[in-house]
């Protein structure tokens, strides 16, 4: 049996109680255990306003999991989701392959190591430097203008 990664998020009935949320949220990891599914992260349900109503329902419960499934039973287990009342709506995400040993995220940590290598290899002398160069840039461009504007007038 090969096994994947599957992240389900789900936003739950606002109008249920706190404890039926939980309730209905236990009970979808149940479905989950019905399937052979190995939960890897269980979020907690947070009460959540929604920015447009889904089902005419303005606040929901937004919960997700983290698991790992037989790709042949999502199909099965997402019908199973589409007849339960309390699920306004719901999810089914694969994470990127490297998901788990993503430690870059938009590019950040290469920008920051860059920054600290260039610190380290004599900043202060080239920040002088650049900012000379573009002062003289400047300089030479706003001659130019004032010389364009002496001639017009």
């Amino acid at each position: 049996m090969d096994t994947k990664v599957y992240e389900f998020a789900f936003l739950l009935n606002g109008r249920l109680a706190e404890t039926e949320a939980v309730a209905l949220f236990d009970k979808l990891e149940n479905i989950f255990s019905g399937f052979e599914a190995k939960v890897i992260k269980k979020s907690n349900l947070e009460r959540k306003f929604l920015a447009y109503p889904i089902k005419k329902e303005g606040e929901a419960y937004f919960g997700y999991f983290q698991l790992e499934l037989d790709p042949e039973k999502v199909a099965e287990i997402k019908e199973k989701f589409r007849y339960e009342n309390g699920i306004l709506r719901h999810l089914c995400l694969t994470p990127p392959p490297n998901f788990g040993k993503m430690t870059n995220v938009g590019g950040k940590q290469k920008a920051k190591e860059a920054k600290e290598k260039k610190g380290s290899e004599g900043a202060p002398e080239a920040a002088a430097e650049a900012t000379n160069k573009k002062e003289e840039i400047d300089l030479e461009g706003l001659d130019q203008k004032l010389e364009e504007i002496e001639d017009l007038a």
